[in-house]
């Protein structure tokens, strides 16, 4: 793309941009706090602030809970582990949850389960409940290992009923994590306006120009 457009491009994972935007969107209520932002869609993936900094690990492949073991003899994923949290709490299991083999057909989407948890569907509204236990439980394993100040969960879940996600989200780990980590933890649901994916991407592109603007001047052709 570099070559083809002759200027500068950049990639960042999803849940990465996504932090960038909520860090951003604190504003002066961020003091260098570790931030975590959960983008729970038809994958789960986390991004992690600390310090101001996307956090990436060595390989820069940190974040990916959606692979992380919720169930070591749970269901089959195609990472080629068990139990993964992908398995249970993403879009697309919830899909397959309410519509078994018909899930992906024409009205039994996503959107249609989101619909029917809007108009008070019981059945709905317990697989959701059951999805949101399940990214609860992956919660308690990122706050027991990073012991973050904030969590923001946000993409396509976090849709279809906000209060009951927070609701149970923060039941369960409130169960699953030290008192005194439970009290230092701000645990909400995403209320951007906007798409912070995308404002994160923008935001990306900005940040490493600023770090190293030499690099993207051209030299005039004389």
């Amino acid at each position: 793309f570099d070559r083809e457009l002759d200027i500068p491009v950049f990639l960042e994972h999803n849940a990465n941009a996504g932090a960038y935007a909520h860090m951003w969107d604190l504003k002066d209520a961020y003091r260098d706090d570790i931030l975590v932002y959960i983008a729970a869609g038809q994958g789960i993936g986390a991004g992690i602030v600390m310090d101001g900094k996307i956090y990436k690990g060595a390989l820069g492949t940190s974040g990916e809970i959606g692979h992380m073991t919720i169930d070591r003899n749970g269901r089959p994923c195609a990472c080629g582990n068990k139990g993964c949290l992908e398995r249970y709490a993403s879009s697309l299991e919830l899909v397959k949850a309410v519509y078994g083999d018909q899930a992906g057909r024409s009205g039994c989407n996503f959107e249609d389960v989101e619909r029917r948890i809007r108009e008070g569907d019981n059945f709905c509204i317990d697989c959701y409940r059951r999805a949101c236990e399940s990214l609860g439980i992956g919660i308690i394993n990122i706050v027991n290992v990073i012991n973050p100040d904030i969590i923001i969960i946000g993409d396509d879940m976090a849709r279809p009923d906000p209060e009951l996600m927070e609701s149970v989200v923060r039941e369960t780990v409130r169960e699953g994590v030290l008192d005194d980590v439970w009290e230092g933890l701000t645990l909400s649901i995403s209320t951007y306006q906007g798409d912070p994916i995308l404002t994160g991407a923008a935001i990306v592109a900005i940040d490493r120009i600023f770090d190293s603007p030499g690099q993207f001047i051209k030299e005039s052709e004389d």
